[in-house]
């Protein structure tokens, strides 16, 4: 889950209050973002909201079973769901569910 936040640095107290003092944090490929490990293999991404915006949910990934990815990309554009590129993680399919959010699945 990658979360849009006032400011990172801020914020970070109360993810470590929350999931405790001796949560993992690094920035990956991007300095922007944040992410923050916790068990089960599931992370977090903090990155600054862009100026105006509201603190929100940017996207979320779920890991699934593999897929028929051209099927599955049919179905979702047949009930009218916007898919997204995704040319910097070719393995995830992206879309937009009917709230407006970032939905990321990868097969496992």
């Amino acid at each position: 889950m990658v979360l849009n936040v006032r400011d990172i640095n801020a914020s970070l107290p109360y993810y470590h209050f929350v999931y405790g003092r001796d949560i993992q944090t690094t920035r990956q490929t991007n300095p922007e973002r944040l992410w923050i490990y916790l068990k089960g293999d599931t992370r977090i991404g903090l990155q600054n909201a862009p100026a105006g915006d509201k603190p929100k949910i940017e996207h979320y990934c779920i890991k699934v079973r593999p897929f028929d990815r051209e099927a599955v990309t049919a179905g979702l554009r047949k009930i009218g769901t916007e898919v997204l590129p995704s040319p910097d993680e070719p393995g995830i399919l992206r879309f937009r569910d009917d709230n407006k959010i970032i939905v990321e699945l990868k097969a496992t």
